[in-house]
C-alpha cells in the first residue's frame, strides 16, 4: 500500500495537475477570448475562488479534476450569471426552466436555498451536489469497483449535469461522460503539450 501511495505522489511530482492559472488561460479563450466582458471575467475569478475553497474542504476529490465548475459554467452559460435555458411553454407562456451561469432548475432552490442568478451560491450548490452523488453512489455500490476514483467522481458529475431520474435502468450514469468533463479533458491536454513545448524550448 505504502509503494502505491508512493507512485502516486512520484507521479503528481512528476506531472503536476493543471494550475488554475493554466486552467484561467484555457477557460478565458475557449469561451470567447476578448468576447468575454468585464462582468464573465470576474464571474471566472470568483469560480476559481469558490472551486480552490471547495477542494481544501473536500480533499477526497481528485485534484486532476480541478477547473470542473469552470468547464461547467464555460459550457452552460459562458460565464453569464443571467443566462437562461431549457425554454419550456407554461400557461401559454414560454418560461426558462434553467437559470444562472450553471443553468439551474427551480428544484435547486426548494433543495439548496440558492439564488439561481448568483453565481457564487449556484456554485457552491453545484459542486456540493456531486459530492453528495459520489456519496450515494459509495453507499449503494451504485457504479462498478473497478471504476477510478476519478471516474467514480465523473459519474456523479454527469449525474447533476444530466439531472432527471438516476437508477438502475439508466445503470445510474455510470458509463455516461458530461460534456463539462469533455471540454475539461481537452483543456488538459492542451495544458499538457504546452508544458511540453516549455521544456523543449527550455524555458
Amino acid at each position: 500500500m505504502q509503494f502505491l501511495v508512493s507512485l502516486t505522489l512520484l507521479a503528481a511530482a512528476i506531472n503536476p495537475p493543471a494550475s488554475y492559472a493554466e486552467l484561467y488561460g484555457e477557460a478565458y479563450f475557449s469561451c470567447g477570448g476578448a468576447q468575454l466582458g468585464e462582468t464573465q471575467i470576474k464571474v471566472m475569478e470568483d469560480l476559481i475562488k469558490v472551486e480552490k475553497e471547495f477542494f481544501n474542504q473536500n480533499p477526497q476529490i481528485p485534484q486532476s479534476l480541478r477547473g470542473m465548475i469552470l468547464s461547467a459554467a464555460c459550457r452552460e452559460s459562458r460565464f453569464t450569471s443571467t443566462a437562461r435555458g431549457d425554454w419550456r411553454l407554461r400557461r401559454g407562456k414560454r418560461v426558462a426552466m434553467a437559470h444562472g451561469v450553471v443553468q439551474l432548475w427551480p428544484w435547486w432552490v426548494r433543495h439548496y436555498g440558492v439564488d439561481r442568478d448568483d453565481h457564487i451560491q449556484a456554485a457552491h450548490a453545484w459542486l456540493s451536489h456531486v459530492v453528495r452523488q459520489y456519496n450515494k453512489n459509495k453507499r449503494y455500490r451504485r457504479c462498478p469497483a473497478n471504476f477510478s476514483e476519478e471516474r467514480q467522481w465523473v459519474a456523479a458529475w454527469v449525474q447533476v449535469a444530466r439531472g432527471g431520474r438516476v437508477n438502475r435502468s439508466n445503470s445510474y450514469r455510470c458509463y455516461e461522460v458530461p460534456s463539462h468533463y469533455k471540454t475539461l479533458k481537452k483543456w488538459r491536454r492542451n495544458i499538457k503539450r504546452q508544458r511540453q513545448r516549455a521544456d523543449a524550448d527550455g524555458c
